[in-house]
């Protein structure tokens, strides 16, 4: 078996692999970043479409804004403690929190 170091080009090599791998990663923190936050958008829209069209009281509304806050809290510190960046867990539990959230915005506009 060769030594890395006697085989041509494995530097050369390694660096592309480290510069791709860098800019994939980039590429998913930020869409994963612009996909959360996307996804806080359209639910805050969806709790004023909500009181605005009289679904919602004012403690239903807070009760969800509330909730909603509590996942946004959680996603800054998350990435406080990982230089901006959220690992595919904490990726994974936000995104059931959103959508269980987003079941209760749903429940609570149609069925109270």
């Amino acid at each position: 078996m060769q030594p890395l170091s006697d085989v041509k080009g494995t530097g050369e090599n390694k660096m592309k692999n480290i510069i791709l791998a860098l800019m994939f990663t980039g590429a998913l923190a930020s869409t994963s970043f612009a996909q959360i936050n996307q996804r806080f958008e359209n639910q805050q829209d969806r709790i004023a479409a909500g009181i605005r069209d009289r679904q919602l009281n004012a403690r239903e509304a807070t009760n969800l804004e509330r909730r909603e806050y509590r996942i946004n809290r959680e996603v800054r510190f998350d990435r406080s403690r990982d230089c901006g960046r959220l690992t595919g867990a904490e990726r994974f539990r936000i995104n059931q929190q959103q959508s269980r959230l987003s079941r209760t915005i749903y429940v609570e506009r149609r069925y109270r």
